[in-house]
């Protein structure tokens, strides 16, 4: 069946899953993959989001994300 049948008729059309790179540790692995359906942000800029986020919290850094 075609992918636009298939998305017509309620079906999903996924991505073969890619590997990451070895340096990324668990917690942002399954961050990672977790967000993967729902974005089309590459994994090298969500990683760059998930140690920015890690660092001010790190650094206990005032503000709001937005």
């Amino acid at each position: 069946m075609p992918a636009r049948a298939a998305r017509s008729l309620g079906g999903r059309r996924t991505r073969p899953p890619r590997s990451l790179p070895s340096h990324y540790d668990e917690a942002a692995v399954r961050t990672i993959m977790q967000v993967r359906p729902r974005t089309m942000t590459s994994h090298w800029k969500l990683f760059g989001l998930i140690l920015a986020t890690r660092y001010i919290q790190a650094h206990d850094i005032p503000g709001e994300i937005i």
